[in-house]
């Protein structure tokens, strides 16, 4: 059961990427905010949830959600990879 809510959780949060992504930045809100309802968060999410309200200018949400993100907490960020 906890791998099957695991695989959910990693599915909402591709889903909420790939929404930011397209420039669908409610749909990654909305799929953000799931991942916190369900008691899940990291770094990462709060970052990104930061970013999408920020691009919605919503930006008391947006500072909110920048400063929830733990400070002792890195950010998984890609390396560049030049095309």
């Amino acid at each position: 059961m906890k791998v099957r809510r695991s695989l959910a959780m990693k599915s909402f949060f591709a889903q909420a990427g790939s929404a930011y992504n397209r420039g669908d930045y409610q749909i990654a809100i909305d799929n953000y905010q799931r991942i916190l309802s369900k008691g899940k968060a990291s770094a990462s999410l709060y970052y990104n949830l930061a970013n999408a309200y920020y691009k919605q200018e919503e930006v008391a949400h947006s500072i909110y959600y920048y400063e929830k993100k733990p400070y002792n907490l890195p950010l998984r960020i890609r390396p560049y990879k030049p095309i």
